[in-house]
């Protein structure tokens, strides 16, 4: 078939760059072993590529060698390489023949599987199924699965839904097909338009005069039409926001006095006029281009989108690409100035991201907990008759001030005549006890995987008004509650886990128990301000009632603390690694941004055009970057690690039980062991606390992936056999997940006695049996991926919204020069510019210009500190560039 990308072979990492072997007989070296879209594991065995390695680079190359296909020595004995290379072309004459044989409905598979109205979303083996008449999986072969894949990913009508390999999440969107019929009627539109604008200039009517093709089609054609009105609403815009060189749009010239408006809000929006249905349907067409990514690269419907940008015809000197289409939104009030596109990838599943299912799953929720409300379906306890009553038992929460909802508590038990060891409880919110799999609530947490936290809004996962009525721990809640004996030296002796109800929940900040307990949660941190633009109305919330500390709550704090502390460095002697696995971690503050009170998320709507004035307040904690505090690493707290604990305890409780959850771990391929050993012997080597500091960010990468499993998988980094994270039910549906395997094996062991499940087979009486987790896990990983990426993408957003608005329009200081840390002499982003991190600016990522100063020094190096001026930020492509100064420091590494 022809533009297929070139078989290769996944041959090892090596560090941060994987390593590969094509079919033409070059090797390649990339930043990902995930860059490919399709993977059969195992094709190859370790012993057929043995003979080559000798041939292979042994370590990483360097950038300009990444992601180009290179010879391999001509010494290579013909033999060892011919092989494997004649392995790979049978494999693709095999995909020839599949194509072959079914090409009439690999042609016409959109047809074949999509909904008329509805979009679905399909696992590429159900598609596989249907298209090649399979209808029983164990038929489909990886060389019908790759034909199927290979035709899927140039149809219009598919999405992928992530960007991982079909064999860790082949999940794909297919459009229905009047959402295809909305796109060709687009681009008839188009087609017409561009045919109207060749004619005027050549046709001539029968007196000889030439055609008004453009009154002629404003009566047949909205492009005119569309194209007159977006002109009026831009060039409204302009007047009130510039837009700089890298398509971001600026502050509103006129600022909101914020007493000028109910609810304190600081923006105030105007309509300015009304789209009709086909003006909607050109905007929904950009917007599937340029936001929620419906559409595939490359084909005539991507094209279409250059095109009306081209037509409108004010952008010149921008490239016409999905970043302007993009900026024309923000400036015609489609979507706000600020909003960060990745809230509406359809990926995310969260209300604003214009997903059709989410939104069903959304509305029904809402009916569901609106029935709860009026009590017309009453929630009913599963655990009713298990459930232990702690009484006056002391629960600690320690949350910050302003946290809605409460996942989890802690407290303590002495044992009466042993003073040498203690019952440390860890107790959870239970809502799995009350909504069931197959209810509304569960169907839409399923949908969304988590609750969603961005800068300037939170997407609950469940409801507020089901959570925080019912199942936030407070005074008279349901509670799980995970039971560990420890003893003093942190060995533990025995676990329960027991639903219960609570009466005594004391609240605390974390800095109230830092302050009680004398220490310090964080190390000493360098001398911080505060980076501003906007003004706020000093929003506050409702902080949650907290009382100070008595006497017995520091009392059992200190204890708790005491057990945590002697349980992570048992841990810790379990594992070879010996390294913080928070060492090295960079760890940006999250800006806090003010748009009214209660938040607003984005704001699309294809409906009107319209006119922003006034703009969110921004704030952002800024320090100076110390290699020597991230060499320390951040030390853990008595929160995180009382719930490791909890974690730990009920990874073995259901490990002895063979109980399918969701384990969390750590796995490594074959090579990792050997780089493992390599760093940590550079890193003691090493005597400059820069290459110290890189060699641990490589020892830590290099300590395997994480991975979930619905059976015991070992989590290297944290030492412990098994490993199951549960504390957060209110906020991730993994943990609602494995409450209900939880809730499940206890209602049977009250029934068949204490402990009789532990040793058994049996997975007949649970909820998930191991073959659905096994099914399921793969698109809950990827989902989960997703959720913390927007998190992190949200975070950058607001940073470089806020860095855009003091660089280009001044309102606030940056400093003139920046000192710049460069963790890798090129970024994986863009291929072109090194990486760094900014020390003014809390070691905010950056790129680095390979500019002539750099090359006077022989060029942008690992490890160099280099001093910088800001010279972009584009909030589009998120990132910031530097040109280089002066060169400030280079060790060579030893």
């Amino acid at each position: 078939m022809p533009g297929e990308p070139i078989p290769t072979i996944f041959i090892r990492y090596l560090t941060d760059q994987a390593q590969f072997y094509s079919m033409t007989g070059e090797w390649i070296h990339r930043f990902s072993a995930f860059g490919g879209s399709f993977v059969i594991p195992r094709m190859f065995s370790p012993q057929e590529l043995d003979p080559i390695l000798p041939y292979l680079p042994s370590q990483e190359v360097d950038s300009k060698s990444l992601d180009k296909l290179q010879a391999i020595s001509q010494d290579v004995p013909r033999d060892l390489a011919g092989a494997l290379i004649e392995k790979l072309r049978g494999f693709q004459r095999a995909c020839a023949e599949v194509h072959r044989q079914h090409l009439g409905r690999l042609v016409r598979m959109h047809s074949l599987v999509a909904y008329q109205s509805q979009t679905r979303e399909m696992m590429l083996p159900e598609i596989a199924s249907i298209v090649l008449q399979k209808p029983d999986p164990e038929e489909l072969t990886e060389v019908m699965l790759w034909t199927t894949h290979a035709v899927l990913s140039r149809d219009m009508g598919f999405k992928r839904l992530n960007g991982m390999n079909h064999h860790i999440a082949p999940l794909w969107r297919v459009n229905s097909l009047h959402q295809m019929q909305k796109f060709e009627q687009v681009r008839n539109w188009v087609r017409e338009y561009q045919e109207g604008v060749i004619s005027q200039a050549t046709a001539l009517n029968d007196h000889g005069s030439p055609i008004d093709w453009q009154k002629y089609l404003m009566d047949v054609n909205p492009i005119p039409r569309f194209i007159q009105k977006t002109r009026r609403l831009i060039q409204d815009s302009r007047k009130h926001r510039s837009v700089v060189a890298s398509s971001n749009i600026g502050p509103s010239r006129h600022k909101i006095a914020p007493k000028s408006l109910e609810h304190d809000a600081i923006v105030r929006e105007t309509t300015l006029t009304k789209f009709n249905d086909m003006e909607k349907g050109i905007i929904g067409f950009l917007k599937s281009w340029c936001l929620t990514v419906e559409i595939q690269a490359g084909g005539d419907t991507w094209s279409l989108g250059p095109i009306l940008l081209r037509a409108i015809g004010t952008y010149d000197g921008h490239e016409l690409d999905a970043r302007t289409a993009y900026l024309f939104l923000m400036e015609i009030g489609v979507c706000a100035p600020w909003d960060d596109r990745m809230c509406y990838d359809t990926n995310m599943h969260i209300p604003t991201s214009q997903d059709q299912k989410t939104k069903y799953l959304f509305d029904w929720a809402a009916r569901r907990v609106t029935a709860i409300e009026h009590g017309s379906q009453p929630l009913q306890d599963s655990l009713a008759s298990l459930r232990k009553d702690w009484a006056n038992m002391a629960v600690y929460a320690i949350d910050s001030a302003d946290a809605r909802e409460i996942d989890d508590g802690i407290s303590i038990e002495k044992i009466e005549g042993d003073e040498s060891m203690f019952w440390v409880h860890v107790h959870i919110a239970n809502p799995s006890a009350f909504v069931q799999p197959g209810d509304a609530v569960e169907r839409y947490a399923a949908r969304m995987i988590s609750t969603v936290y961005t800068a300037e809004t939170v997407y609950p996962m469940i409801d507020p008004r089901l959570s925080q009525a019912h199942f936030s721990l407070a005074n008279n809640r349901p509670v799980l509650t995970v039971s560990i004996k420890l003893t003093l030296d942190g060995e533990i002796i025995e676990r329960n886990l027991t639903p219960g109800w609570i009466h005594n929940l004391q609240r605390f900040t974390p800095t109230q128990v830092s302050q009680a307990l004398g220490n310090d949660i964080d190390p000493p941190q360098a001398p911080s301000y505060v980076l501003k633009v906007g003004r706020s109305t000093g929003d506050t919330f409702n902080a949650a009632d907290s009382t100070s500390l008595s006497s017995t709550a520091i009392s059992d704090l200190r204890r708790l603390q005491q057990l945590g502390h002697a349980r992570r460095i048992k841990r810790q002697g379990s594992t070879k690694s010996k390294i913080n696995h928070l060492q090295g971690s960079l760890l940006v503050p999250d800006p806090h941004v003010y748009i009214q009170r209660g938040g607003l998320g984005p704001s699309y709507s294809p409906l009107h055009g319209r006119r922003f004035t006034g703009d969110p307040a921004i704030s952002w904690e800024v320090k100076e970057l110390s290699l020597d505090d991230q060499l320390t690493g951040v030390q853990h707290s008595l929160v995180s690690d009382m719930m490791m604990l909890a974690c730990e305890a009920v990874g073995d409780w259901c490990s002895e039980r063979n109980i399918p959850a969701l384990y969390r771990g750590t796995e490594w391929n074959t090579t990792q062991p050997m780089l493992v050993e390599a760093y940590r012997a550079k890193f003691n080597a090493a005597v400059s606390v820069e290459h110290k500091f890189l060699y641990l960010r490589a020892l830590s990468r290099s300590e395997g992936t994480a991975t979930h499993k619905s059976m015991p998988v070992p989590h290297r980094l944290l030492g412990v056999p098994a490993y199951i994270q549960m504390t957060s039910p209110l906020r991730r549906y993994t943990d609602m997940l494995v409450h209900w395997q939880l809730q499940a094996a206890l209602l049977h062991e009250a029934s068949h006695g204490r402990d009789s499940l532990i040793g058994s087979r049996d997975d007949s009486y649970l909820p998930f049996s191991r073959a659905r987790l096994d099914t399921l896990l793969p698109n809950i990983s990827a989902h989960d991926r997703d959720v913390r990426r927007l998190s992190s993408r949200s975070k950058i957003h607001w940073i470089l919204q806020l860095l855009s608005r003091a660089f280009y329009f001044k309102e606030a200081e940056l400093p003139s020069t920046v000192d710049v840390f460069v963790l890798h002499d090129l970024s994986s982003t863009t291929k072109r510019n090194a990486l760094g991190i900014v020390k003014q600016l809390n070691g905010y990522r950056t790129e680095v210009v390979h500019n002539d100063v750099a090359h006077r020094e022989g060029g942008v190096k690992l490890g160099d500190w280099w001093q910088c001026r800001i010279q972009e930020v584009d909030t589009y492509q998120q990132h910031v560039l530097c040109l280089p100064i002066r060169l400030l420091k280079r060790d060579v590494p030893p």
